[in-house]
């Protein structure tokens, strides 16, 4: 596809689905529609918490519109991009999402980087909140929004619980097990809003994370992140210039990896833990993380 052929400028509207690793994705895409086409006047729209967070500061976003609050007639054009239509065609297999996006919009994207700041009173809250915890402060982000990316949860209570005795642990997500009583442990599900977790992110000293919103911003700050995936392919979301992160794999992988399915179960064996990821255990990423810790100092 070609959604920005003959396009020269005026109101265009760009309507976004909004997972956080798309929202971010798409600051790039919006910086060289404003470099390529001046005269844009970017309006984008969406739905779900996070969109609006993410945007507010975005120099390249005009106006931020509520989904569904317009007339899309008032507008010269309007960019259908809910169902991230990219990443359903063969070449998003073979490129980073952010390459994917430029193909699918008829645009080179010659900065491959996210635009996103974090403001001054964001940094001091978390220095202020980070300072109540023992370093390091180890972040781990436990799912994803597909299960073909995520990892055993019997697992990721074994790496927490070895994680806690050399720094504190901070969650993002939610466990089957309450283990924000345990000593060590912090949990940020609820009452923190992304642009607070973002924050986290930037000063955190390791990023533990499969293949989510958290990866991105870890991506984007440099912070040491360990990335393990599963159903997805680590290509289509690791820049060449992401040499903070390092990447997870089991070591033998199923043939039918990547999948990229967003079902429930793992669609070739059924099991609710993908099969291209079973194999992971958490001593093995307890010791990359103490190895990425240790290059930090």
């Amino acid at each position: 596809m070609n959604v920005l052929a003959g396009w020269k400028g005026g109101r265009l509207l760009y309507q976004i689905y909004g997972g956080i690793g798309d929202l971010l994705w798409r600051t790039a895409l919006f910086r060289q529609i404003k470099k390529s086409f001046p005269d844009t006047y970017l309006c984008v729209s969406s739905r779900g918490p996070h969109w609006k967070l993410i945007y507010e500061n975005n120099p390249h976003v005009d106006e931020l519109l509520d989904f569904g609050s317009y007339d899309c007639s008032e507008f010269d054009r309007v960019i259908e991009d809910e169902l991230c239509p990219h990443v359903r065609c063969g070449y998003a297999f073979k490129m980073h999402a952010v390459e994917a996006l430029g193909v699918w919009a008829g645009l080179a994207i010659e900065d491959l980087s996210y635009e996103y700041k974090v403001k001054d009173e964001e940094r001091k809250w978390t220095k202020e909140f980070l300072s109540q915890f023992a370093r390091p402060i180890i972040t781990v982000a436990l799912r994803a929004s597909s299960n073909v990316r995520n990892w055993d949860p019997i697992q990721q209570l074994r790496l927490i619980k070895m994680l806690r005795e050399i720094g504190t642990v901070i969650l993002l997500h939610s466990h089957p097990v309450d283990l924000a009583r345990l000593d060590g442990v912090v949990s940020m599900c609820g009452g923190y809003n992304v642009r607070q977790v973002a924050a986290v992110i930037e000063q955190c000293d390791l990023l533990i994370t499969p293949d989510t919103g958290a990866l991105h911003f870890g991506c984007h700050f440099g912070t040491p992140t360990l990335a393990y995936f599963a159903g997805t392919d680590p290509k289509c979301r690791i820049r060449k210039t992401d040499k903070n992160v390092s990447i997870i794999m089991q070591s033998v992988l199923p043939d039918c990896h990547p999948c990229w399915f967003h079902g429930a179960n793992c669609p070739r064996f059924g099991t609710s833990i993908p099969k291209c990821i079973s194999l992971l255990k958490a001593e093995q990423v307890f010791e990359l993380a103490l190895q990425k810790l240790k290059e930090r100092r």
